[in-house]
């Protein structure tokens, strides 16, 4: 899955005003003092990063966009935020405010620049864009999130027009995925999205309640069957969403209820990855009141943290 933090402060606040006197069912905490058990997830280091926002992952590649101006890449297991020295400065960039990775017959980051209304497609280890295409004027700073499959066709969507969209690889529309409406398939201000073998998750943080649906990619306002999440667990306001490698396990970012939650790809929930009330968490200070990115993998969370120019990462504890 404009994604810059800045605008959507009045739209928080806003959700916070209306949500006053809901009660959320948030996941029980676990008992203070309680020692953690396999399948939980534990603070485990902070990076020092300049302005992160939207966030990807690929092997052991931390892809992370800093201060709207740059694409920071770094080694994702080290203990301090360490670049790797074989990748290239992604060249070209104005202002970019998403990105997304996808695999053909290479690895390729995808970034939609707002600062020359473009998606470019770049070689994962840098270096000048391998092509680019315009998707029209100031749209690019519309775009709430990205994602790309492995015939290289592009996925954007627009929370401000309730739409998302589906573009060839060489840039021109093809498809309407998905656009505004109350059903399942439909999409109420759309924020992250994240293509997974064949389906495209998308986080619909205006519907009520707000869901995180598996949507087909390449029919119309279809969804694949099952309950979207959101429905049982109930979601305040997601705004990302992602899969671990497996695509077993997905984790969402909830804004509105400053979470970070893991559910299986059946929809079921399984785990609090990150809220402020967790003893497991309880070394992040000042706490992250509202995360928006995550990305993950079999054992680490990342999270990024703008407002206080860090990315927080815990880990899964293991038997």
């Amino acid at each position: 899955m404009n994604r810059s933090h800045i605008a959507w402060f009045p739209l928080l606040a806003a959700l916070a005003f209306v949500a006053c006197g809901q009660e959320y069912k948030l996941p029980p905490a676990p008992e203070e003092g309680r020692i953690p058990t396999a399948g939980t997830y534990n603070y485990d280091r902070t990076w020092s990063v300049p302005g992160p926002t939207d966030i990807v992952l690929h092997g052991s590649y931390l892809y992370v966009i800093e201060q709207n101006q740059r694409i920071g890449v770094y080694l994702s297991r080290q203990s301090e935020p360490r670049h790797p020295t074989f990748v290239s400065e992604f060249q070209g960039l104005v202002r970019p405010v998403k990105i997304s990775l996808a695999q053909s017959d290479s690895s390729f980051l995808y970034v939609a620049d707002a600062g020359d209304s473009t998606i470019k497609r770049y070689y994962f280890l840098g270096g000048p864009p391998l092509s680019a295409f315009s998707i029209g004027t100031n749209r690019a700073a519309s775009i709430t999130g990205l994602a790309a499959d492995t015939d290289r066709n592009v996925f954007i969507a627009m929370a401000d027009s309730d739409r998302v969209i589906r573009y060839d690889p060489a840039g021109t529309q093809r498809r309407l995925v998905s656009d505004h409406g109350t059903g399942y398939g439909y999409v109420i201000r759309p924020l992250g999205i994240s293509w997974v073998d064949n389906a495209l998750w998308v986080a619909a943080a205006g519907k009520s309640p707000p869901l995180v649906q598996r949507l087909q990619p390449y029919e119309v306002n279809t969804a694949f069957s099952g309950k979207p999440i959101g429905e049982k667990t109930p979601l305040g306001f997601p705004t990302d969403v992602t899969t671990d490698s497996s695509g077993e396990h997905v984790f969402i970012t909830d804004a509105l209820g400053g979470r970070v939650l893991r559910f299986a790809a059946t929809g079921a929930f399984e785990d609090s990855v990150y809220t402020t009330h967790r003893p497991e968490t309880a070394e992040v200070v000042p706490p992250i009141l509202s995360p928006r990115y995550v990305a993950a993998d079999s054992l680490f969370v990342y999270i990024p943290d703008s407002t206080n120019d860090r990315i927080v990462i815990v880990k899964l504890v293991k038997q």
